[in-house]
């Protein structure tokens, strides 16, 4: 049975690998590497967890397992890949990754953001913002990493807010006048 909520998904959804998880890095050749300097992508993902979540996220209990893709994560130019994770339950909430770009790529760390669309039973299909980070630490051949993925209001949807609030503040001016 699907709930109906006919809105946009709001809130944020954290991730990272889980007890003896992580990601393999590729290189430009899709070639598992731990060089961090020749990373441009995620091979694959294993054992990946919810580690926290707000707003329509709160059905989605921390600790939940994350499924990801198999297709390999380039950076940039970016690879789409719809889904690039979903969480099973009763919203069944995915992101649909549609671009990413490196935002920082030192010889110990990657940062890379991304754009997509967040969706879920009942939910109307939402734009998010994908963050992503690893460093070099390999545990096992593996690379610690995490994520959040945050929803982005629509404009109308904030222009409408902020109306209220606007609203709610004469309201309470004039009352205490």
């Amino acid at each position: 049975m699907t709930s109906a909520h006919a809105a946009s998904v709001v809130g944020t959804i954290n991730f990272s690998s889980g007890a003896g998880g992580g990601i393999i890095l590729q290189n430009s050749l899709g070639i598992a590497t731990t060089n961090f300097a020749s990373v441009t992508g995620v091979k694959s993902w294993s054992l990946a967890k919810v580690d926290s979540r707000s707003g329509s996220f709160m059905s989605i209990p921390n600790g939940q397992s994350v499924s990801f893709n198999t297709t390999p994560w380039v950076f940039n130019p970016s690879t789409p890949i719809a889904p690039l994770w979903s969480i099973a339950g009763p919203d069944n909430f995915s992101f649909t990754l549609n671009s990413s770009l490196v935002v920082v790529h030192t010889q110990t760390f990657i940062a890379v953001t991304g754009t997509g669309t967040l969706s879920g039973n009942g939910y109307l299909n939402t734009p998010a913002q994908w963050f992503f980070a690893t460093h070099t630490r390999p545990i096992n051949g593996q690379y610690v990493w995490s994520s959040s993925t945050v929803a982005i209001p629509e404009a109308g949807t904030t222009t409408l807010l902020a109306a209220a609030l606007c609203g709610i503040c004469l309201v309470r001016r004039r009352k205490a006048s």
